[in-house]
């Protein structure tokens, strides 16, 4: 039988996806991120001069605090969450200033010039043609400042440092310049914004390069690195299926020999971040059909998609499972991977 593979973004996928993602598993590093975050975010209400009022020239310049592990170790899906639990901000005089966060997944395939245009446009600037990183980079302070965002996440932040294109400049440039910009919001006169960054490791190795310029921004930064959120006992997978099923009204009928969930624990390395984004794309599968039962296919074609692997690599598909070494295949896997470039358009005929 064909499995027609399809990510967590498809149209036909996504709304499912997304509901059972708003439900989120207590772990440890969850709670440890929310308080990290929640601290950098109470800084907004640091006044310069504690003798003058709570005023946008009167603010304190801001830190930066970056979340770092590999692919899957569920980063995302922590700061997503501590976001979305901010509390108000409480000012010197009492009042208070409710959360306004910028949420900007970082282009995977982009220059420095793509990277700014991207980021102004996601304050709502309107939609044009991209300008030069000057250009863009005079346009995005004031947007941000105009907007007064209490915090501003810079999701896959690697893509940022290590642009697939630079035209005209070296990479020490490139990550010059992503620097000093993220410097220049931390430090903006008009209204300064404490900054999230996460992504892979190689975020610490572009931050400690061996220069002044990356020292002094090396000070405002806190590093945070995230350990694998695991899962080795099968009753907590079947204990998420429940779950999910009554989210989604879908049910689970694999046969028992199978073993779909010591499958899982060892397809995802007893990464939990990897066994709930299978979970959530085979039942979305499953949603999507008539019959609403989740199959072994509905997994197989998760782990295909999200592993771009042959059915001899994907323990969903083979017997012989516990004989696959699920780390090879997630050192490659495609979150860590840059994702081809868009194809270029057509020319007209002249």
């Amino acid at each position: 039988m064909t499995v027609q593979l399809l990510d967590e973004t498809h149209p036909m996928l996504k709304p499912v996806v997304e509901i059972l993602s708003a439900y989120v598993l207590p772990t440890p590093d969850v709670a440890k991120v929310k308080s990290r975050v929640k601290e950098l975010h109470d800084t907004v209400a640091l006044r310069n001069d504690p003798d003058l009022p709570f005023d946008p020239g009167n603010r304190l310049e801001c830190r930066a605090l970056a979340f770092t592990a590999p692919s899957f170790y569920g980063k995302s899906r922590s700061i997503r969450e501590a976001l979305k639990s901010l509390p108000p901000i409480v000012l010197p005089d009492g009042s208070h200033l409710e959360p306004k966060v910028l949420r900007f997944r970082c282009p995977s395939y982009a220059s420095m010039s793509t990277f700014l245009n991207s980021l102004l446009r996601a304050t709502g600037y309107p939609d044009g043609r991209d300008m030069p990183p000057g250009a863009a980079l005079s346009r995005l302070m004031p947007a941000l400042a105009t907007r007064r965002y209490t915090a501003l996440w810079l999701d896959e932040f690697q893509w940022a440092l290590y642009p697939a294109t630079s035209p005209g400049r070296s990479r020490q440039e490139e990550e010059n310049a992503v620097w000093n910009t993220l410097s220049g919001i931390l430090d903006s006169a008009q209204w300064p914004i404490p900054v999230v960054v996460s992504g892979l490791p190689s975020i610490v190795a572009s931050i400690n390069h061996d220069s002044l310029e990356r020292q002094a921004l090396r000070n405002r930064f806190d590093f945070e690195s995230l350990t694998a959120m695991t899962l080795a006992n099968s009753g907590d997978v079947t204990a998420i299926f429940t779950i999910y099923s009554g989210l989604v009204g879908v049910s689970v009928q694999v046969d028992t020999a199978l073993e779909i969930e010591k499958r899982l624990i060892h397809a995802a390395n007893y990464s939990l971040g990897l066994v709930l984004l299978l979970i959530k794309i085979a039942f979305a599968r499953a949603a999507a059909r008539d019959d609403k039962t989740v199959a072994i296919d509905d997994f197989k074609a998760a782990y295909a998609v999200k592993m771009n692997c042959r059915d001899e690599a994907n323990p969903f598909a083979v017997d012989q499972w516990r004989e696959i070494d699920p780390t090879l295949i997630m050192a490659q896997s495609a979150g860590e991977r840059r994702p081809a470039p868009p194809a270029p358009s057509a020319k007209k005929k002249k």
